[in-house]
């Protein structure tokens, strides 16, 4: 009884921050956004991004509160870690040339389009092993983070990091949360089925779209 009611307690909490970001999104002109409710919503207009956080709330499906607890706090850590050490990051990827695959300009797109396809795949072989969760999270936080400072590369800080980076990761954070709280709802069965349908669309879509952009 105390873990439903721990857990409805966080369902609401969740829910509350996610309508009050939507309204605000919703009733401010984008032209008057600042840099926080653009980075949010960048989430809600961008259907890659969504996949890949439908996706991966998937996969962290039927875990405990503690054991989500620090995987929500190494989700957070990777993607710090990341901006903070964005320009190095940037700079051995114009070494390495990896942008140059698909184009600077279409390269933070084509990362979730891999990102996704990663997903896909790894929805098909679900697993309750915690680890295996600890290491998903540092590669799907690593490449969001990525993501999202390849569309507002700037210097870091503190300020900067609350801003559009912050607007991002709050809207991801809340999403996860109310996807995961709201799954354990269902059948077991069901969301097993459900991830394998979710699973070949993302794979299917994801090979389309990299494929094109490899062609123009």
């Amino acid at each position: 009884m105390l873990k439903k009611n721990t857990n409805l307690f966080i369902l609401s909490f969740l829910l509350f921050i996610f309508i009050f970001i939507l309204m605000k999104l919703i009733f401010i002109p984008v032209d008057n956004y600042g840099l926080f409710l653009s980075g949010s919503y960048n989430i809600f207009t961008n259907y890659f991004l969504l996949l890949s956080i439908l996706g991966y709330s998937l996969l962290l499906f039927k875990c405990d509160n503690k054991s989500l607890f620090l995987i929500i706090n190494i989700f957070l850590f990777i993607f710090f870690i990341t901006q903070f050490l964005f320009t190095i990051i940037l700079e051995l990827i114009f070494h390495f040339k990896i942008d140059l695959i698909f184009g600077f300009d279409r390269f933070p797109e084509a990362i979730l389009y891999i990102l996704n396809i990663l997903i896909g795949i790894l929805m098909w072989f679900p697993t309750n092993k915690v680890l295996y969760k600890y290491l998903i999270s540092i590669i799907i936080s690593f490449i969001l983070s990525l993501h999202i400072g390849l569309k507002d590369i700037e210097v870091f800080s503190l300020k900067s990091f609350i801003s559009y980076p912050g607007g991002n990761i709050l809207i991801i954070i809340v999403l996860i949360g109310l996807l995961i709280f709201i799954s354990n709802y269902f059948q077991q069965r069901y969301i097993l089925v459900g991830s394998k349908i979710l699973g070949s669309w993302i794979i299917v879509i994801g090979v389309i779209s990299s494929i094109f952009s490899l062609i123009y």
